[in-house]
């Protein structure tokens, strides 16, 4: 019941901030960017929500701001990338297939990650994760990444729901999941973040803007972890424990 309350004022809070529409979101893809991640209790949400209103605008599409996103991860049988990313390699890659359900955007991604902090995306459009080999895919991940389509399963999925804020200077994201869950595609295993957040902000170099400011005073007032791209404790209930 807490939990639905605390979305339910969220939704209403969102109200205050003024939209950006995917066309004007195009400006700003930030796809060569450093990103950080906090895992923070659903009910400090609020506070960062009203200290932001006025700096930043929220993304809207087909009239919605929290918005359903569903996700599934390829790997390798031996899950390589998985273990390239557990064990802490300087270089990570991630392959997946994101469909952004509210506008109906179904896209093949590879996200690679260097020493450096930075994150580079490069993705193409497809219709669905089946007909990847019909739409370019395997043109796509030589390009890109470190394996072929035929080395790849689907691993791993997941579905929340997002809130995306632009600051106000179009050179900084950030991105508040809630109503977070996976399933292991190869176990069928099940795990979920029920009243958890996962606030990532994206940007195009390590100037600390307001978001950083203010998770960061938030941070000194309260017990918390904090993941930088989803740290040891977070990875177990990623895979649904896979092993």
């Amino acid at each position: 019941m807490i939990i639905e309350e605390t979305l339910k004022e969220m939704t209403g809070m969102l109200d205050s901030f003024n939209p950006i529409t995917l066309k004007e979101m195009s400006r700003i893809r930030l796809m060569n960017r450093t990103d950080t991640k906090y895992l923070l209790p659903l009910d400090t949400l609020a506070v960062l929500l009203k200290r932001a209103a006025c700096d930043y605008h929220v993304q809207e599409v087909a009239g919605e701001r929290n918005i359903v996103y569903h996700t599934v991860y390829l790997d390798t049988a031996d899950k390589a990338m998985y273990l390239a990313h557990q064990n802490g390699r300087a270089v990570r890659e991630k392959i997946r297939v994101r469909t952004y359900v509210s506008s109906n955007l179904t896209f093949l991604e590879v996200k690679n990650k260097n020493n450096k902090g930075r994150t580079d995306k490069q993705r193409i459009r497809v219709t669905t994760l089946d007909a990847l080999s019909f739409e370019g895919a395997d043109e796509f991940l030589s390009l890109h990444a470190w394996y072929t389509l035929p080395q790849l399963t689907p691993q791993l999925e997941n579905r929340f729901q997002r809130i995306t804020l632009v600051y106000r200077a179009m050179t900084e994201r950030l991105t508040i999941d809630t109503d977070i869950c996976f399933r292991n595609l190869i176990n069928e295993n099940f795990a979920a973040l029920p009243g958890q957040v996962i606030k990532s902000i994206k940007r195009t170099h390590w100037t600390f803007f307001i978001a950083i400011r203010t998770i960061r005073t938030m941070m000194k007032q309260m017990v918390m972890w904090w993941v930088q791209d989803i740290n040891s404790n977070f990875k177990e209930i990623i895979y649904c424990s896979h092993n």
